[in-house]
């Protein structure tokens, strides 16, 4: 609720986005944050479209990706079947942290299930 609460009132008081100042990248980490968390609490809750759309703002409006946010849009794609743009998650990922990702604990089994889906992403390919 919190979150929704926040994004509304953005999206009510910047409709054209954040202005661009001295602020900009302060407050731009800050929506990323509140995009996250809610994608986030969407995916919990099994709601993984919602938390696509989510993500895809955060890695939008973020001043600077980082893998865990492409490593949570996998894991709600791979729960809606989406496997190619999975993989693409992941291997975006791989490209920001591969260290990070190594130490994945369910890093392996999505590489099965792509690999169940003829898909073999990069990231897969790695040494962890």
């Amino acid at each position: 609720k919190n979150f929704d609460e926040s994004i509304g009132y953005l999206n009510k008081n910047y409709p054209n986005g954040l202005p661009i100042d001295g602020n900009y990248e302060k407050n731009a980490s800050f929506v990323t944050e509140v995009y996250m968390g809610r994608g986030a609490a969407a995916m919990f809750l099994g709601k993984n479209k919602e938390a696509v759309k989510d993500f895809d703002v955060a890695l939008k409006t973020s001043p600077k990706p980082y893998a865990h946010m492409y490593m949570n849009k996998c894991r709600a794609l791979i729960r809606l079947e989406e496997y190619k743009e999975a993989a693409d998650a992941l291997d975006s990922a791989q490209g920001l942290d591969a260290k990070w990702l190594s130490g994945k604990e369910d890093k392996p089994r999505i590489c099965d299930i792509l690999s169940q889906n003829g898909l073999q992403p990069l990231a897969c390919r790695a040494k962890s």
